[in-house]
């Protein structure tokens, strides 16, 4: 469970920096729930003729078990995987940044920060570089709970009342790390 980010010199004294993402964790916990519920379901529900075929149904309940759950934890891995921003490359120099086509003069930055893609997951504390957004302990467990939010990461840096999302999927470690990096170019400048 570990992103990373590398940093390569580009023409004008800029860094271009591509990050990877970390890998989403698989949703293993809500699909096997899902596919013992559905399992439970022919145990428990009579049969509708009246006869309940009781010795065929622990067999037919492993097998809908079995089929549910792994078409369900990918449908789920899935589905968190696209609630995460992905990595990302943008170049920095002194004079501001460049993603794809947006282009930030340096003296219009407001601030970069760190904060979590997974809603409810943060709360804000303040760093020398800027704002960043840490994990909160207390985040109850969810539809991703802590394993994702542990691995969504991003670095946004704000022009105005716009924010600019740089790269994502990140621990916070390679978040912060990311941010000491920009904020050093940036301040060459």
């Amino acid at each position: 469970m570990e992103s990373g980010y590398q940093q390569e010199p580009v023409a004008g004294g800029g860094v271009r920096f591509t990050v990877t993402p970390a890998p989403a964790p698989r949703a293993v916990g809500a699909a096997l729930a899902l596919a013992g519920a559905f399992a439970l379901l022919i145990l428990v529900v009579p049969a509708p003729d009246g006869t309940g075929r009781w010795a065929v149904r622990p067999l037919l309940a492993a097998i809908v078990g079995v089929a549910v759950f792994p078409a369900t934890e990918r449908w789920l891995t899935r589905r968190g995987e696209r609630s995460r921003a992905p990595g990302g490359s943008f170049v920095v120099s002194p004079g501001g940044i460049e993603t794809g086509d947006t282009r930030l003069p340096r003296e219009r930055l407001r601030r970069l920060i760190v904060t979590n893609a997974v809603p409810g997951s943060a709360e804000p504390t303040s760093v020398a570089a800027g704002t960043a957004y840490l994990d909160t302990p207390g985040l109850p467990p969810g539809f991703a709970g802590r394993a994702r939010a542990a691995v969504s990461y991003l670095l946004c840096a704000e022009e105005g009342d716009r924010s600019t999302t740089l790269a994502g999927g990140m621990t916070a470690l390679t978040a912060h790390g990311l941010l000491t990096e920009v904020s050093r170019i940036l301040s060459r400048g």
